[in-house]
């Protein structure tokens, strides 16, 4: 695994209202009308489930898996835009993802 490679697979689905991301098997998802929105909630989740591991969740058995995500979260948390371009591999922003 190199540092810029998310160490898991966001899953995503569009319908006509929404966009949804998540992650399988680790308790952080987001829905927003916008891909934006999305994108923002995605990310302040996944900060927030970091924060939970790292006060107790590093305990629980079902959790431990999750140490190299909640890494990659702790060194891009302070800047919320490298973690979404990270997450969401948009390194050209011209070739972002659209709706």
């Amino acid at each position: 695994m190199t540092p810029d490679v998310p160490p898991f697979r966001v899953l995503a689905s569009v319908s006509r209202a929404q966009f949804t991301f998540w992650i399988d098997d680790v308790p952080v998802h987001a829905v927003g009308a916008t891909l934006d929105e999305a994108q923002a909630g995605f990310v302040d989740a996944l900060v927030n489930c970091a924060d939970a591991w790292q006060r107790e969740l590093h305990q629980a058995p079902n959790h431990r898996q999750n140490r190299a995500l909640v890494e990659m979260i702790a060194r891009e948390a302070g800047d919320p835009e490298a973690l979404r371009r990270l997450i969401f591999d948009d390194r050209d922003p011209e070739h972002g993802l659209e709706p």
